[in-house]
């Protein structure tokens, strides 16, 4: 005598027994439901509730791989098509068991997949969801989903569409990062951004005589030209320097250590206790601190200089 088991209700022939029909036991009880638990799909298409059951498998069993509107639970696919005018349920086994549930539906309506009683998982309208009778907690519970969007929870975004740059927000739905508050925004290559203290970035003002482009300011006037029409107040000047041809009007009053003064050809410099006079480099006078006068040449005196 054949007996079946708890959770597919397999065909299990007894150890010496069913003589002769063992191999329709094998085939019809025990492969076919195998084959509908592993790989067989149960098209859903009636607009109602539905109830599965556990079909015990024997020796005369006849299982198609692929049913429709099937009340037998075994099979891995419940595919559900057609009109539905409200939400609807799928009643299932308190036995471990795994669907792949898809709500391919039409009219918007969930399908609930639940034990008799119970609570249950809804998968929406364009959801696939993978599914299972839990025993520890005496109901249907949800392994995943396919077709809707994932909560930032889980892993996803929390959203089906984002355009630009992603923002996260914590455990709340992701966001498009807003240009010029989140991010600096794309200029022409004219522009230099700088943190405004209000949340945002804002734009350098580049003034006349300057220009920035390729991340590189420079000055668009020429070194050495441009005429300096006043310089006026109090105070000093360190590390001067004057090149070229410096013309002035009024007084110039240097103060401080001067170390050399430079003119076309001459140069007046301190060295030691003595000012020295060069001519292109070469000395020809110098002046000692007690008034000495050396010249490497003839000194003429009232002469016309």
């Amino acid at each position: 005598m054949s007996t079946n088991t708890p959770l597919l209700g397999l065909n299990q022939p007894a150890t010496g027994g069913d003589s002769g029909i063992w191999g329709d036991d094998i085939n019809n009880g025990f492969s076919a439901l195998v084959d509908i638990a592993v790989a067989g799909t149960n098209n859903i298409t009636t607009d109602g509730d539905i109830t599965l059951a556990v079909s015990n498998g024997n020796n005369s069993s006849s299982y198609s791989t692929t049913g429709t509107n099937s009340t037998v639970a075994q099979y891995a696919v419940l595919n559900c098509t057609g009109a539905r005018t409200a939400a609807r349920n799928i009643i299932v086994p308190t036995t471990s068991k795994i669907y792949v549930v898809v709500n391919s539906t039409t009219g918007g309506y969930s399908i609930t997949v639940k034990k008799s009683g119970g609570t249950g998982i809804a998968v929406a309208n364009g959801e696939t969801s993978i599914v299972y009778y839990n025993s520890i907690s005496g109901d249907v519970v949800k392994v995943s989903s396919f077709g809707t969007v994932l909560p930032v929870t889980s892993g996803g975004t929390g959203v089906a569409t984002l355009t630009g740059i992603v923002k996260g927000n914590g455990t709340s739905a992701m966001t498009a990062a807003v240009s010029g508050t989140d991010y600096a925004p794309a200029t022409s290559g004219t522009s230099i951004l700088y943190g405004n203290g209000s949340g945002g970035f804002s734009n350098v003002t580049v003034g006349s005589g300057l220009s920035f482009s390729g991340g590189t300011l420079i000055s668009t006037v020429s070194p050495g030209t441009g005429t300096v029409t006043s310089v006026s107040g109090t105070g000093s000047v360190n590390g001067l320097s004057l090149s070229g041809t410096v013309t002035t009007s009024g007084n110039i009053t240097l103060s401080g250590n001067v170390t050399s003064l430079t003119a076309a050809n001459f140069t007046v410099q301190q060295s030691g206790s003595k000012i020295i006079f060069q001519y292109n480099g070469t000395t020809v006078l110098s002046i000692d601190s007690s008034g000495n006068l050396i010249s490497a040449a003839n000194v003429t005196a009232y002469g016309t200089p």
